[in-house]
């Protein structure tokens, strides 16, 4: 071993989340109770629930097509409730989806 060490002065030390700034839309959504686990996980203190147990949050998301892929990654356990125009758009969605498995 060598006799040699060396100091490190962490303290100074910065480490960021380097994050590009996006557009994004406030969307609020209803997750069915099966999806408590995943909408718990991700969403924490976010999180109203209702008398049948579905679970409302009200989040911020891109602006783009990365919030429809993140909703649909609910499968059917989600639903968005605001806003309309959102809602719209991820019902033309859909719609184009259920014409490619007609056949």
């Amino acid at each position: 071993m060598l006799s040699e060490t060396f100091t490190q002065d962490f303290t100074s030390t910065k480490i960021e989340k380097q994050i590009p700034f996006e557009n994004t839309v406030a969307v609020k959504l209803k997750f069915d109770k099966q999806a408590a686990h995943r909408v718990y996980d991700e969403f924490a203190d976010k999180i109203t629930e209702d008398s049948q147990g579905n679970l409302y949050v009200q989040v911020d998301l891109p602006d783009n097509e990365v919030l429809y892929s993140y909703v649909m990654s609910f499968s059917n356990c989600v639903e968005i409730i605001e806003p309309q125009s959102i809602r719209e758009q991820m019902k033309k969605k859909l719609q184009e989806m259920q014409e490619k498995y007609k056949t």
